[in-house]
């Protein structure tokens, strides 16, 4: 199984960025400083006792601010570990990762995704969804809320915001 990686931008069309070495002067600039975010050797394994499952080797990649960047493969392969590692999720074995050219260690707070299922909770309204984040750590201050309704009134949601989600 392989992780592959494209970038599509509106400068460079898309490209496949899947490598294990950056071998030619345009991978070695994909990597460069000035991106948003980049991987450089990244690994990660899972242990349990004695076992140990490789699931991400020497993963490198970077994406410019305004680039749209797809992972691809199959089931197994790495793409969830490879987001839970860059959101502060899981730690990683090796290599660095950079978001605006300064090396993140944690992720928490720096990245966010949505993954494939949304994972919503169907019982609370859309603005509880929203809010359960600054709900569980501790922060149910007025500007949070408020900094809430102005962002879903931004993307158009606010007329929805107390409906439950099965009724969207």
């Amino acid at each position: 199984m392989e992780l592959r990686s494209f970038i599509l931008s509106s400068t460079l069309g898309v490209r496949d960025t899947t490598r294990d070495v950056l071998k030619t002067s345009e991978d070695r600039d994909l990597l460069r400083d000035g991106h948003k975010i980049s991987i450089r050797e990244m690994e990660k394994a899972f242990h349990k006792g004695e076992s140990s499952l490789p699931v991400l080797r020497r993963v490198s990649l970077g994406a410019r601010s305004g680039e749209f960047v797809a992972i691809l493969g199959p089931s197994g392969c790495g793409k969830s570990t490879l987001f839970n590692v860059l959101a502060g999720l899981l730690r990683k074995d090796r290599g660095t990762i950079m978001i605006d050219d300064n090396p993140v260690e944690s992720g928490l707070g720096e990245v966010a995704y949505m993954q494939q299922k949304d994972l919503l909770f169907p019982w609370r309204t859309i603005r509880r969804n929203i809010l359960l984040g600054p709900e569980v750590s501790g922060d149910r201050s007025g500007a949070t809320q408020e900094e809430a309704n102005r962002l879903m009134t931004r993307v158009g949601l606010s007329p929805a915001l107390g409906t439950f989600l099965a009724g969207v």
